[in-house]
């Protein structure tokens, strides 16, 4: 009987830290028309330590390009998210060959450790040194978050190499992440 009763409490307990999760990244994130395109951004935060000596303030985990999908990228475990997994991502599957003139959802995810602020989230897709495509999010910026942005927009007929790059800029803080993907 006392081990039933334990696993009860651990399940009641791994119930509540899950529906806290969920509460949580929830906190906060919007949808964005601009134009073409539209941005799909969500905020969770995680834990930090009061030591931030050595780390950068802003850092851009990774950025990616995938189909488009209805409720896609999401914070796993959140209300709603296909993914019910805590501690996770979902994101359209990320492709490195993507056909031309399809819809697709461009995704930055970013890591706030330590910078409070007016800050810029942005996408550019370059073929050499010429802009093929691109967006750009503005927004507030806090300590102790995690973002992922989402910026729905169709893929350029512009056949061959290119380099996705994610961004983040918040003050004098400029880390991006890029991609090399082949557009056919």
């Amino acid at each position: 009987m006392q081990v039933i009763r334990f696993r009860s409490l651990a399940i009641v307990l791994l119930a509540m830290v899950t529906l806290a999760f969920s509460a949580a990244a929830q906190e906060f994130g919007g949808v964005v028309a601009d134009g073409d395109t539209i941005i799909h951004w969500r905020a969770v935060p995680f834990e930090t330590t009061p030591d931030t000596a050595g780390k950068p303030p802003l850092a851009v985990s990774s950025v990616t390009v995938g189909p488009q999908v209805s409720g896609f990228p999401c914070f796993g475990g959140a209300s709603g998210c296909g993914d019910t997994v805590s501690n996770t991502v979902a994101v359209p599957m990320p492709l490195s060959v993507i056909p031309h003139g399809g819809a697709a959802s461009y995704v930055v995810q970013v890591q706030d450790v330590s910078y409070n602020g007016a800050c810029t989230i942005s996408y550019t897709l370059k073929q050499g040194t010429t802009k093929i495509a691109g967006a750009a999010h503005k927004m507030t910026c806090a300590s102790g978050y995690l973002y992922i942005i989402s910026f729905g927009s169709n893929v350029p007929a512009k056949l061959g190499a290119a380099k996705l790059t994610g961004a983040v800029v918040g003050g004098t803080n400029k880390p991006a992440a890029t991609l090399g993907v082949t557009i056919y």
